[in-house]
C-alpha cells in the first residue's frame, strides 16, 4: 500500500518548478493521532504532500531515472493548520539539481494564505527502480499531471 498526498499536478517547468493540490479529505481530518485537534491533517502529513510534490518534480526532471531521499530540511515553519474539506496549493522550486542531489523550496497555501514553507531542503537521489516500478510511476505521474500545463 503507498500512501499518495498529492491530488493533481498543475503545472510543470522541467528542472524548474511544479505546481500541485491535495485535498483534505474527512477521513484525513479525523485520524487518531497525540496533540492535534479533531478536522485537521496531521502536520506530519503536510510535510509529506510537499515532499511528495518535490519528489514528482525530481524523478520527472530527471526522466524517471532518479528519486529523491530527504536528507535535510534548514527551516520549516507551520503559520496555520490544514483543515477538513481545504484545498492546499504547493508549490516547489529547483534551487540546483545533480545526478547527486536536489537543493530546493517548498510550500503550502489555502485559500491564497501561506500556511506551511520549507526552506533549503537536500535530499539525495538513488535510482527509482530500486524503489518502486517506474512503469507504475510513469502511470501515477501521468494521472497526476492529466490537467497539468507544460511549460
Amino acid at each position: 500500500m503507498k500512501f499518495r498526498f498529492v491530488d493533481a499536478i498543475s503545472r510543470i517547468k522541467k528542472n524548474e518548478y511544479m505546481k500541485g493540490h491535495k485535498a483534505v479529505s474527512f477521513e484525513e481530518g479525523f485520524l487518531k493521532r497525540p496533540y492535534c485537534k479533531s478536522g485537521f491533517l496531521p502536520r506530519t502529513l503536510l510535510m509529506e504532500t510537499l515532499a511528495q510534490l518535490a519528489s514528482w518534480l525530481i524523478v520527472y526532471s530527471t526522466d524517471f531515472k532518479l528519486k529523491p531521499v530527504l536528507a535535510c530540511v534548514d527551516k520549516i515553519e507551520i503559520f496555520a493548520d490544514a483543515r477538513t474539506g481545504d484545498l492546499i496549493e504547493i508549490d516547489c522550486a529547483l534551487i540546483n539539481l545533480t545526478g547527486e542531489g536536489a537543493h530546493f523550496n517548498v510550500s503550502g497555501a489555502v485559500g491564497g494564505r501561506e500556511i506551511i514553507k520549507a526552506s533549503s531542503c537536500v535530499a539525495g537521489l538513488v535510482g527509482l527502480e530500486t524503489l518502486e516500478n517506474v512503469n507504475d510511476a510513469r502511470t501515477m505521474f501521468a494521472r497526476l499531471s492529466e490537467k497539468a500545463v507544460y511549460l
